[in-house]
């Protein structure tokens, strides 16, 4: 028979006298009392069946050793494709924590500053970076979805219920969190000060480890001998800002103490997290000094970060603020708006 010749009806289909029904994959008989009504071939089975013709071209069925009748290659992908109810999982659906009193602290901060930031906003990566290691570092298993760069930047619309200035078409953000939201704008929605000491608070209790994968003495690997050819593949790359947490007369003797200033890191990277592990890897355990990631901003290649970069640290010479290679110290505020490309 020909395969123009299938119909459509109920999740079955007909050829001939017999009926296929896909979604208990078998083939029964019927006959012309019971025949389904036909219906037009969805696009999407047609174009299946026309790409597939050529594979079983009058392909014969016996009437009556149908249940025995192999199923040609074009009938059983057919079916394969066609759609079938899934049977519920077992497994229970693993879903995010909620926000801590920390974790909402550190994103009302951010609100403060960039209070419509979206997911490529710098600081909203890099606080996404921040509260990824710092769950790591309590055992927490990391979903791709915990505080990832889209979740940041959804929840932080949520203080936009309480913020009295916060124009009256400010989505609502994410639902979950109303309660903790709203104790952590009563705390410190008129008080700044008090708002920036609670975070300096949480960055300091931050330690070099939560980028360490490993506890041990060294993480270096034994020599080896030989010719070593390496490729350089270009691909995404990062422009990170990283505020030098510790004392400033230990950090930079020579330098007199200003308000709003501190000691960054500029730099680039292909994977951050790698990157930061490498440099508190250089910091003993304990230390009291901390890097943490203030701003990430992405670029489509590296020749593009490069350039960047190097815009952003002769910015800084420009300015009297550097202290050599890729550390300045310089207004926070400043440094965070020129990231943004904003001088």
């Amino acid at each position: 028979m020909s395969i123009a010749g299938i119909v459509e009806h109920g999740g079955a289909v007909t050829i001939g006298n017999t009926w296929i029904n896909w979604r208990r994959s078998q083939i029964i008989e019927i006959n012309s009392q019971n025949t389904p009504a036909p219906r037009s071939w969805g696009p999407r089975y047609t174009t299946q069946i026309q790409r597939s013709s050529v594979e079983c071209p009058g392909a014969a069925y016996n009437r009556e050793h149908v249940a025995e009748t192999p199923i040609p290659r074009c009938i059983h992908r057919m079916t394969m494709n066609a759609p079938r109810s899934e049977a519920p999982s077992s497994e229970p659906r693993r879903r995010n924590p909620d926000w801590t009193r920390d974790e909402t602290i550190l994103l009302m901060d951010l609100y403060l500053s960039a209070p419509r930031a979206s997911k490529a906003h710098p600081e909203v990566a890099a606080l996404s970076a921040l509260l990824r290691a710092a769950a790591r570092r309590t055992g927490l298993v990391v979903l791709a979805s915990f505080r990832n760069p889209a979740g940041i930047a959804m929840r932080l619309r949520n203080f936009g219920r309480h913020d009295p200035h916060a124009p009256p078409s400010r989505d609502s953000g994410l639902r979950p969190g109303g309660a903790i939201d709203a104790e952590i704008w009563a705390a410190f929605g008129g008080n700044n000060a008090a708002l920036a000491a609670e975070v300096n608070r949480i960055r300091r209790g931050l330690r070099a480890e939560d980028w360490l994968p490993h506890q041990r003495s060294s993480r270096g690997p034994a020599p080896v001998i030989g010719t070593r050819r390496t490729v350089f593949a270009d691909g995404p790359t990062s422009v990170y800002l990283l505020l030098i947490d510790g004392p400033i007369s230990v950090l930079a003797p020579n330098m007199l103490p200003v308000d709003g200033a501190s000691l960054v890191k500029i730099g680039r990277t292909n994977d951050l997290d790698r990157r930061l592990s490498e440099l508190a890897s250089g910091l003993p355990r304990r230390a009291a000094i901390h890097y943490i990631p203030i701003g990430v901003r992405n670029f489509k290649s590296g020749a593009d970060a490069h350039s960047f970069e190097r815009t952003l640290l002769d910015q800084c010479d420009q300015r009297g603020w550097s202290l050599g290679g890729e550390f300045a110290y310089a207004p926070l505020k400043i440094v965070k708006k020129m990231l943004l490309g904003k001088s």
